[in-house]
């Protein structure tokens, strides 16, 4: 590989950095490496569209919710941690409104969830996951809050931070996925080569069970917790070297199965040197899906995704998904729920997009896709996104003018924009829509500032 090549593929790291996660995504009391503080505890809108009154689940200061100028619903749901209930705290409220197939209604609120300790709070919000009353909001590595939902609103009863000042999750955006009352945080500081550490929450205590690694690493190996999914007892971990001089950044996926502390490593994939295979990865049943947005010719990041299926135990390849633009990025982010798949490819220098396949007998399928993200000249460009069952959020952060999340919806046989949200202040320096989270009716999103005179926030949305 030449120098040039090589410089013009490191050029490329931005496009990288800001991570998401692809699967429906804790700690009190827990052991190891880790203490813990607990408490006990798109489209532009058209005017014809009607608005839509969100339900405001978080209200502790008892503020009244205010009309937008715009005609769109802001809510207002300002919620600071803090050990006890306070006696402004008022139980959910709902509405409803109906979003046009053909338009797509907007959505404005403030913050649900803000830090109320640690350094660096305007990194809160770099990842987010969300079931069952129960959220998780990342900090940049640092450290991971947790907030319950109770008939007293929600509160924040856990800061998961490392016991070792020494040692982060990672000093980038960590994987959080949450499945029940277990966690799957990816970490790729932790240990030698990184680690996911499996948290458990035991009555009112979330408790750490064990620290996933992979059994025998090749030599080339970095950066084990960088991307992270589970299915019903299959863990699926990437592990991939970002492009430096200094590493080759090939990539690995590992697949393990079990449950709490007991795991057993069942299979481990890689493909050719250079392509980030593993910079995202779902799974759903048996179907798996890993992304490896930098395959392509000479410095093209094309992008491919290669689907695996599960058959007597074994995990073998079965497809690959790929779209015919060059130069995409194509898998920088993936998500997948039974048999839909939804995959972004964000461009260099033009808007990305964002696909929906379906599979079929005869196999993958691309159903739609639509305008993803794009930074300032493209050399931001970050998406994240979420599936469940017919409903997708995409995240678009951008940094050239306000982020937003996007709706997604099956209608019909195609799928369709019907919301799209936004943060009230529609200030580029939010990074409204650095990561997102389904659970059924509910839809959080995290912002995680570039403005350090205030901390990054979480919004919770009504669907």
């Amino acid at each position: 590989m030449s120098v040039q090549s090589l410089e013009d593929m490191v050029s490329r790291r931005d496009l990288l950095q800001t991570f998401g996660v692809s699967a429906t995504l804790g700690f009190a009391g827990c052991g190891g490496l880790f203490s813990t503080e607990s408490s006990r505890q798109t489209s532009t809108p058209d005017a014809a569209t009607p608005a839509r009154t969100p339900t405001v689940t978080l209200r502790p200061e008892g503020t009244a919710t205010p009309s937008d100028p715009a005609g769109t619903t802001i809510l207002d749901q300002t919620l600071t941690p803090t050990p006890s209930p306070t006696a402004t705290d008022t139980p959910p409220s709902t509405g409803s409104a109906t979003a046009t197939a053909a338009r797509t209604s907007e959505i404005a609120g403030t913050p649900a969830f803000t830090p109320s300790d640690g350094p660096d709070p305007h990194d809160f919000g770099t990842s987010v996951a969300l079931v069952d009353g129960v959220a998780l909001v990342d900090r940049e590595g640092d450290s991971v809050a947790v907030f319950e939902s109770s008939d007293d609103g929600w509160r924040q009863t856990a800061t998961l931070t490392p016991e070792r000042e020494d040692i982060t999750y990672s000093n980038l955006p960590v994987p959080i996925v949450l499945d029940s009352e277990t966690a799957y945080i990816g970490g790729i500081r932790l240990g030698d080569n990184g680690a996911v550490d499996v948290i458990e929450r035991v009555g009112d205590e979330w408790t750490r069970q064990t620290q996933v690694t992979p059994d025998d690493p090749p030599e080339d190996f970095y950066n084990f917790g960088r991307s992270v999914a589970y299915s019903d007892g299959t863990l699926v971990v990437g592990a991939v070297n970002e492009p430096t001089p200094m590493v080759s950044y090939r990539g690995h996926v590992f697949v393990f199965e079990g449950s709490g502390d007991d795991w057993t490593q069942v299979a481990d994939f890689g493909t050719d040197p250079h392509d980030l295979f593993g910079r995202s990865v779902a799974v759903s049943g048996d179907r798996l899906l890993v992304g490896a947005p930098a395959t392509g010719e000479g410095t093209n990041w094309d992008g491919t995704v290669y689907g695996y299926e599960r058959s007597d135990g074994e995990w073998i390849q079965a497809s690959t998904l790929s779209v015919e633009a060059e130069d995409t990025a194509f898998g920088r982010q993936v998500a997948l729920d039974g048999d839909t798949a939804v995959v972004a490819a964000i461009e260099s220098d033009s808007p990305g997009r964002v696909y929906v396949f379906e599979r079929t007998e005869d196999g993958w399928t691309q159903q739609d896709s639509f305008p993803g993200a794009q930074g300032a000249d493209g050399a931001d460009a970050a998406c994240t996104i979420t599936l469940q069952g017919s409903t997708a959020l995409l995240g678009n952060p951008r940094d050239d003018t306000a982020g937003e999340a996007v709706r997604l919806e099956r209608v019909d046989d195609g799928w369709e924009r019907t919301e799209r949200f936004v943060a009230n202040s529609r200030d580029p320096a939010d990074r409204f829509g650095a990561a997102v989270a389904l659970d059924g009716q509910a839809a959080l999103v995290g912002a995680p500032t570039f403005d350090d005179e205030r901390p990054g926030r979480g919004y919770l949305f009504d669907l």
